[in-house]
């Protein structure tokens, strides 16, 4: 965000059960289980079932055309190579934050013609909970990194009234002091340097945004469960030449009394980062 185009970098959104149980004595911990998920997820095609189920039917998702969807991890990532993985977790969510490069092809490229098949880094963050049907993603946000965007994204398909969580999205010091105290802290900007792990470097991350002029643009959608929750939103950045850069917020926070919320991953990107 101190640069060009400011602050940030890159799936969001929807869906909580409260009072859920996460962690089976007789099963993977938590982190493990989102490591699991993902790596399921980005080996599985589009009619995969169990792939499909593994996501919460509410879940909402930013994925890189700035056109939330509910339900879907809408961009296919089979073939994608999966690089560092960054994973957290408590007794009741996991969250994970992924590298990946996927490979795509510009259109009517023919097969032989290797200067038109691609490769594209994407930084993922997800949510993950057992919701009762099961070990489900129930927020993520996709960001291609290099891409300087900022065009309008779409309304959220479902919106709530604003919560604790909402109001971190467009407020960086409010965000600084929500932080967890947890060693896989993640903040992540638009820019693909734009990245701090651990609650020092993610301190440190934020006060530089503290003077960018943020708002949350149209509803949010912020969602609790008994320990966990989050909250997604557009977020409007105004410069000092009062151009206007539109961006997609989202950050995942865990709770000891369902009450005080601490963060572990907030992420910034650019609403529309197509590269068509």
């Amino acid at each position: 965000m101190n640069r060009h185009l400011g602050m940030l970098s890159w799936v969001a959104a929807s869906a909580v059960v409260f009072g859920l149980r996460f962690a089976h004595a007789d099963g993977p911990a938590p982190s493990e289980r989102a490591k699991q998920w993902l790596a399921h997820q980005i080996s599985a095609d589009s009619d995969d079932r169990k792939g499909k189920a593994e996501i919460a039917r509410d879940a909402t998702i930013f994925d890189r055309s700035g056109d939330p969807e509910s339900g879907a991890f809408n961009e296919s990532h089979g073939d994608s190579k999966l690089g560092k993985q960054i994973v957290g977790g408590t007794t009741d969510a996991a969250w994970i934050v992924a590298d990946l490069v996927q490979p795509y092809s510009l259109l009517d490229c023919p097969v032989p013609l290797a200067r038109c098949h691609k490769k594209r880094p994407l930084r993922v963050t997800g949510l993950i909970a057992d919701t009762g049907a099961g070990f489900q993603l129930v927020a993520a946000h996709v960001q291609a990194t290099g891409i300087t965007g900022g065009m309008s994204s779409a309304e959220l398909p479902v919106t709530t009234t604003p919560g604790p969580l909402s109001a971190l999205l467009a407020d960086p010091a409010a965000l600084e002091a929500a932080l967890a105290d947890d060693p896989n802290v993640v903040v992540l900007g638009t820019e693909s340097k734009e990245r701090a792990v651990g609650k020092p470097a993610a301190r440190k991350l934020l006060a530089s945004w503290r003077k960018l002029k943020l708002s949350i643009a149209g509803k949010p959608r912020e969602v609790h469960g008994a320990r966990w929750g989050y909250a997604a939103a557009n977020v409007d950045w105004t410069r000092k030449s009062d151009d206007v850069l539109h961006l997609r917020a989202t950050v995942f926070a865990t709770s000891t009394d369902g009450k005080t919320w601490r963060v572990v991953v907030a992420h910034y990107s650019f609403a529309d980062q197509r590269d068509y």
